[in-house]
């Protein structure tokens, strides 16, 4: 039972507690669940169904379906092959950032099917540049967060109170 001068909690302190963060050690020992390789492009001809692969292509084809809901279905052709991205929730900057013609960078997991391969919600960037990871060999995702930026965002906001303070030692 907390006492009657105990501070309320700040948000992040709330949201280290939530993941199970509640001593020093705890927070030393956080690791990430996996690492992935941002570092490589994979021809569609060489990759397996359910492999994670990253690809680069060409859009040639874009279609708003509305099969049982609607769904963006875009085509990516990076020279060998052609595979649909779906996606199920999207904003109209995506259909913009993915307009046919466009090159974009896709990164997910690669299934097959009858219509062919198939990536259900894939991270998409817009091609060109360097490969993501150059200075690093791979990005961490942590447990609880569903995406590289949720990853990055968190770790950020929750690292900073701790690193401009000393820790305080409860024994």
């Amino acid at each position: 039972m907390p006492t009657a001068d105990a501070q309320p909690l700040s948000a992040p302190q709330k949201a280290l507690r939530k993941l199970g963060l509640v001593r020093d050690i705890d927070l030393a020992l956080h690791l990430p669940l996996r690492y992935e390789d941002e570092t490589r492009l994979t021809r569609l001809a060489d990759a397996r169904d359910g492999d994670v692969v990253q690809i680069e292509g060409a859009v040639t084809h874009q279609e708003m379906a509305y099969r049982p809901r609607r769904q963006l279905l875009v085509t990516v052709d990076d020279g060998g092959a052609a595979c649909v991205l779906r996606f199920f929730n999207f904003y109209p900057s995506q259909q913009r950032q993915m307009a046919v013609g466009a090159r974009i960078r896709v990164r997910g997991e690669l299934r097959g099917g009858f219509a062919g391969l198939t990536m259900m919600h894939p991270t998409v960037r817009v091609a060109g540049g360097a490969l993501r990871g150059r200075s690093r060999r791979s990005t961490p995702r942590w447990p609880g967060c569903r995406s590289p930026t949720c990853a990055r965002r968190c770790w950020a906001r929750w690292r900073r109170p701790t690193c401009r303070r000393p820790f305080r030692r409860r024994f």
